[in-house]
């Protein structure tokens, strides 16, 4: 008896792995906050729009290092990598609150633990609201557009 449950466990916990590896994680919340919806079109709309404009800003951050800037609500940010394999942070704060910024862990709990195209990066309690939207993501060469909410 205890070989065969012990067996008919694994295969059981071998399935469900495997399904669980065929899919993609999903938000703690349903449904959604209204405030996670966005308009899909008007989002490809700004890609395409940013895409097709030249940048007023540029800068490169070297590696094992890091930049600061400011930006507008509604102003784009494209991050792109410039060469090689990089890994990229990103931290971002409200430019009128300091101590409004990102809440990592609640962005996941409300648009899932990977981000892409439309979902929303939310700040901290207790604003908790979106701080921007990303509008484009390309793995190609990692390239990542957010409008923003509010002001940074």
């Amino acid at each position: 008896m205890g070989k065969q449950w012990y067996q008919r466990r694994v295969n059981t916990c071998s399935s469900q792995g495997q399904a669980l590896h065929n899919t993609s994680p999903t938000p703690c919340y349903f449904p959604p906050p209204k405030l996670s919806l966005v308009d899909q079109s008007l989002c490809d709309q700004i890609h395409q729009a940013a895409k097709e404009s030249p940048p007023v800003f540029s800068l490169e951050v070297a590696p094992g290092t890091g930049q600061g800037w400011r930006m507008k609500a509604g102003q784009i940010c494209k991050i792109s990598l410039v060469s090689g394999s990089q890994v990229g942070d990103i931290n971002i704060w409200s430019a009128a609150n300091p101590k409004e910024r990102m809440f990592t862990g609640k962005t996941r709990q409300i648009q899932a633990s990977h981000l892409s195209v439309y979902d929303r990066i939310w700040s901290n309690l207790p604003h908790l609201r979106p701080l921007v939207t990303i509008t484009g993501d390309s793995l190609r060469y990692v390239l990542m557009m957010m409008a923003l909410e509010s002001t940074m």
